[in-house]
């Protein structure tokens, strides 16, 4: 349970320990651990604890003002030097996510870049159905070519970005710096997204919904606005010196399928 707390205030906890098909709404934190050679100390329960930096700033951040909020993450909420514990709470790691309220994912601070790249995605994701409706597509079996061509965005949306041109100025690279992230680049936090009923992007104080984002993901990658060649088609990735954006284009897409 996460305290609430103002910008100069300590940030401090307490576990409370609960059954999942008895627990209260919460929401669990999906984030990459981060750097541990710098951690962060904060009040846990009666104690101090040790966090990374990637955790105390997602805790600062995600804290409200005037109560408090239920939260789960992995590093707290799992005895980190009990290895029976670990093993058990990994196995139950898929129905954590699946009756969380909500998964925050947390991407990092909010730097200056950071906010324009997520302000320009979410106007980029205006224009383009949810993540659901494009794997509809794919479903009926739509073929490649039809996909790609004009017919495939509504006449709605086709007047939307005649009016709107500038969505031809987003091109690759705002959501490319976006999946650098290292977030991006980790294996298990596909289930955790696609366990998850609903997902939240965190970057710093910005936020976005991850249907938007992977919506416009697929989209933008059936239109060919990727210039890519799946890396698991180029065996030599010096070949693909954009293999890190298709390895998480794949992740994305995993899972919302």
């Amino acid at each position: 349970i996460l305290n609430p707390g103002r910008d100069v205030d300590e940030i401090s906890c307490c576990l409370s320990r609960v059954c999942l098909d008895k627990a209260p709404k919460y929401n669990a934190l999906s984030y990459v651990w981060g750097d541990s050679a710098n951690p962060r100390t904060i009040l846990c329960s009666d104690g101090m604890v040790q966090i990374t930096f990637n955790l105390y700033s997602a805790l600062w951040h995600l804290r409200y003002r005037d109560r408090r909020r239920v939260l789960w993450a992995d590093a707290l909420c799992i005895n980190q030097q009990d290895l029976e514990e670990q093993t058990q709470q990994v196995r139950m790691m898929a129905d954590i996510y699946s009756c969380a309220n909500q998964t925050l994912v947390w991407l990092g601070e909010e730097l200056e870049p950071a906010r324009a790249t997520l302000e320009k995605i979410a106007h980029a994701a205006s224009f383009f159905p949810s993540s659901e409706t494009a794997w509809g597509y794919l479903d009926e079996a739509v073929p490649k070519q039809s996909i790609m061509n004009e017919s495939f965005l509504q006449d709605s949306v086709r007047l939307r970005i005649q009016e709107e041109m500038n969505i031809l100025d987003f091109s690759d690279k705002p959501l490319a710096n976006l999946l650098r992230n290292p977030y991006f680049h980790r294996k298990w936090v596909v289930q955790e997204i696609a366990k998850s009923d609903r997902a939240l992007i965190v970057l710093g104080d910005k936020q976005l919904d991850w249907e938007s984002m992977a919506g416009l993901v697929i989209h933008m990658w059936l239109r060919g606005f990727f210039n890519l060649m799946p890396s698991f088609v180029a065996k030599d990735k010096r070949a693909n010196p954009y293999s890190f954006i298709s390895t998480s284009l794949m992740n994305v897409m995993c899972m919302d399928m």
